[in-house]
């Protein structure tokens, strides 16, 4: 009895981990790109880099973790199934309720896992990442601006200047800017200018401009005095409030005992409660994947992955359907996990009658 068990959670540790590492390699790294790509105005530290890349791994580790889980029994158990090993361990006096144990055993094992990673790892991952935002954002507007160096303002403009002088505002002195909107381009050469970051304009004097139009057309200009505004609001990015995600458990508690609105309560609470059902999920996702890996028909993985992939869609939208009633402030957030279970709970009960009743058929 015990090789019994050691052989299936054996296989399924094996899958969980190759699949676990790819998703967060591929994902991650897809997640730190896109991060990258919103911060490329900013010159990133090596240390900068490191915390998004690991952040952005951390983020997604509950899901991952739980969707490994979920495609490795799904694999093991077809792959079980076409070499006919379930059929044969029948026949030695094993049946559907052996099967189930080690099914428990397995989840029960990611339940603590993913308990962990939503406790701790996705809200301390997006936290970090909130912060290092934060930093960035104030780094540029208390920073003094570099000489010889293009400096990014906000998302159209890019300021070089070969000499600068910090009194208040910031005096520019030989100064090269590059404008970048939709409606146009621009390169400006002024001998002087004036930077005011936190007022959002940039004043030149005695130069030169040239532009091209959406329309091809190139205009060319000279100035004694001439202002760029631009929006300051990517300047003020270190006033972001600390969303209900990148809260801890105790800044959760805090805020529900303080907030005096029933509809933003209920959000806080559900976003607390969820920290706890979601990993909860597991038991119920790898106990149906277990039925789904008998009853569904799919000799090439990638169908297999197809169809699984598929129904893990339409249970986390179930989920997230029923958790969403309690964003109107009408129903407790218990209710919508509450109605959750309960259907899934129904929905594992007729597979496990289905195959009781199909017995060998599916073996």
């Amino acid at each position: 009895m015990r090789l019994f068990y050691y052989y299936q959670i054996k296989e399924y540790l094996y899958h969980t981990i190759i699949i676990f590492c790819l998703l967060l390699l591929f994902i991650g790294t897809i997640r730190a790109t896109l991060i990258f790509a919103e911060l490329s105005q900013f010159q990133l530290s090596l240390f900068d880099i490191i915390i998004i890349f690991f952040t952005s791994i951390g983020e997604i580790s509950a899901f991952s973790l739980l969707f490994s889980g979920y495609l490795s029994i799904l694999f093991v158990v077809q792959r079980m199934k076409y070499e006919r090993e379930i059929l044969a361990l029948f026949s030695l006096g094993y049946s559907l309720k052996h099967f189930l144990k080690v099914i428990f055993l397995f989840s029960f094992k990611i339940f603590f896992l993913l308990l962990f990673l939503t406790m701790v790892v996705v809200p301390l991952s997006k936290r970090l990442q909130k912060d290092l935002k934060v930093n960035l954002y104030k780094g540029l507007v208390e920073s003094s601006i570099p000489e010889r160096t293009p400096f990014p303002i906000g998302d159209t403009l890019v300021l070089y200047a070969k000499r600068t002088l910090e009194n208040g505002s910031t005096r520019l002195y030989d100064t090269l800017v590059l404008e970048d909107t939709q409606e146009k381009k621009g390169i400006y050469f002024a001998k002087s200018g004036v930077l005011a970051l936190k007022q959002g304009m940039l004043a030149l004097e005695k130069g030169s401009a040239f532009f091209k139009e959406a329309s091809g057309s190139i205009e060319v200009m000279e100035f004694k005095y001439y202002e760029i505004s631009f929006d300051t609001e990517e300047l003020k990015k270190e006033d972001f409030y600390i969303k209900r995600g990148e809260m801890t458990l105790s800044e959760l508690k805090e805020t529900i005992q303080k907030e005096k609105d029933k509809r933003k309560i209920y959000r806080y609470m559900t976003e607390l409660y969820g920290r706890i059902f979601y990993p909860l999920t597991s038991l119920f996702l790898l106990t149906q994947a277990f039925f789904l890996g008998l009853i569904i028909y799919a000799p090439q993985r990638t169908l297999l992955f197809i169809i699984g992939s598929l129904f893990y869609l339409l249970f986390f939208g179930f989920y997230n359907f029923c958790t969403s009633f309690s964003e109107t402030g009408k129903f407790h957030p218990l209710v919508g996990f509450f109605l959750f279970f309960i259907s899934i709970s129904l929905v594992i009960w007729i597979s496990y009658v289905y195959i009781k009743k199909k017995g060998a058929t599916y073996l």
